[in-house]
């Protein structure tokens, strides 16, 4: 940056110090083509002064005939500090340089520009940006896409240079790229590429375990009966529904990380998912955990929801904190359980005990959650299951008279009756006698 920039910038920061920043919208009243003149905005610049070499105001060009930078193009822009920003929904805006240090909301017209540097981006609706530069045009930036509308325009990268260069630059529909599935890229006919999203809507498939391939890699397609999106399985992007309910998937080695995306989930009804002895970090990250049966062996489970019933088993190694980032489960039924390795009975109370619910109520530990001490380090989290008291037929917590006089009033035949003990279609003296032997208070 040179001396003039520096003053420039340091006599804006100056007078805009506990400021906020001006809204300026694009009119044209002036020469109609250049965006440094204060005259074809409406409203006045902070500082008084309009330098694009030292921006710290809010631009929106809302404006169909717009044409700005025409035919010369706009020469660089550049924020101060990252303030400010610039919006466009209509219009155009000619490119001969670059824009930096800024926020962008592009949801309409045609942006043309060699490059942005650390800029952050949003395109969206029919907006179409068009990058020219070439070696690097995205430095230090990121785009979000959204919508199937929208469309960058890379003018002198190929789709491989796209791939290879830019694509953890970008996200799809806040959804990161996944090639055929939150996104495409295209040719332009010439050496450039054309990148849209895929709008979002992903829709897992169904895949069901059969360890037909090498019997224990969860990313070898031929274990699973079903077709994953985009035709492979990455464990860094996993938006399907995958079904355990047999064998041990990850073998020896175990599995490591696994990312979920969207609505990604992992179901499991019986089997194992391993953990190895390794190193290497083998959590599972977003989506949602399901599980009826099986045993589920993680270091943790992060940002997801997760739902144990039946026979299901979970065990986590991880120490500090093995549900971390919002995580939830819910606990149903009396045979399932969560084992923590590495965290104490009381390490349990303090830590996770609020994102743990029973049956969708908060998880009392004595009442309805039973954590016993597993070892010297760890712990076991089961179910507390309540028996039922079917003879308090007046729900009043107790087996009395007031009992025996509802019985009275339902005896006969009575199919689908509360005082219908046994369920044979009859209040009679069998349930009579269920009723007199359940006497007292309700356990």
């Amino acid at each position: 940056m040179n001396a003039r920039i520096l003053l420039s910038a340091s006599l804006v920061a100056a007078t805009t110090v506990g400021a906020t920043a001006e809204t300026l919208i694009w009119t044209g009243a002036g020469d109609a083509t250049s965006f440094g003149q204060a005259a074809n905005w409406d409203g006045t610049p902070t500082g008084g002064v309009l330098d694009i070499n030292a921006l710290v105001d809010d631009f929106v060009i809302d404006d169909p005939a717009a044409c700005i930078g025409c035919p010369g193009g706009v020469a660089q822009l550049s924020w101060v500090s990252g303030s400010g920003s610039l919006t466009m929904t209509a219009g155009e805006f000619s490119g001969a340089s670059g824009l930096r240090y800024t926020t962008l909301n592009l949801s309409g017209g045609v942006m043309t520009r060699q490059f942005f540097l650390e800029v952050t981006a949003t395109i969206s609706g029919d907006a179409e940006l068009r990058l020219n530069g070439g070696a690097n045009p995205l430095n230090l930036s990121t785009l979000d896409v959204q919508g199937t509308d929208a469309a960058v325009y890379f003018l002198n990268e190929t789709p491989a240079d796209f791939l290879a260069e830019h694509l953890s630059k970008f996200t799809f529909d806040g959804l990161p790229p996944i090639e055929g599935v939150t996104f495409t890229v295209e040719s332009d006919g010439g050496p450039g590429c054309i990148v849209r999203s895929l709008g979002g809507a992903v829709t897992p498939q169904d895949l069901t375990w059969t360890g037909a391939g090498d019997g224990e890699s969860f990313a070898d397609a031929a274990n699973w009966d079903g077709t994953p999106t985009g035709g492979t399985i990455n464990l860094n992007t996993l938006v399907d529904r995958y079904t355990i309910g047999e064998g041990t998937v990850g073998g020896e080695f175990g599995v490591l990380q696994m990312y979920f995306l969207a609505d990604g989930e992992l179901v499991m009804t019986g089997g194992e998912l391993s953990q190895g002895a390794g190193a290497g970090t083998q959590g599972i990250t977003g989506g949602a955990v399901t599980m009826t049966g099986g045993t589920l062996n993680r270091q943790f489970l992060s940002g997801l929801g997760a739902s144990i019933s039946g026979t299901a088993s979970v065990i986590l190694a991880g120490g500090a904190d093995p549900l971390p980032f919002g995580t939830t489960v819910d606990l149903s039924g009396g045979d399932c359980s969560m084992t923590f390795l590495n965290e104490t009975s009381a390490d349990f109370e303090a830590e996770h005990l609020a994102k743990i619910t029973i049956d969708g109520e908060p998880a009392v530990i004595g009442e309805n959650l039973q954590v016993d001490a597993s070892g010297k380090t760890g712990c076991v989290v089961s179910v507390i299951v309540v028996a039922g008291c079917p003879a308090d037929l007046n729900g009043d917590g107790a087996v009395n008279g007031a009992d025996v006089g509802l019985m009275i009033g339902q005896w006969g035949a009575c199919a689908g009756c509360d005082a219908d003990l046994n369920g044979d279609g009859l209040v009679d003296g069998a349930d009579f006698g269920l009723l007199i032997g359940a006497w007292g208070l309700c356990p």
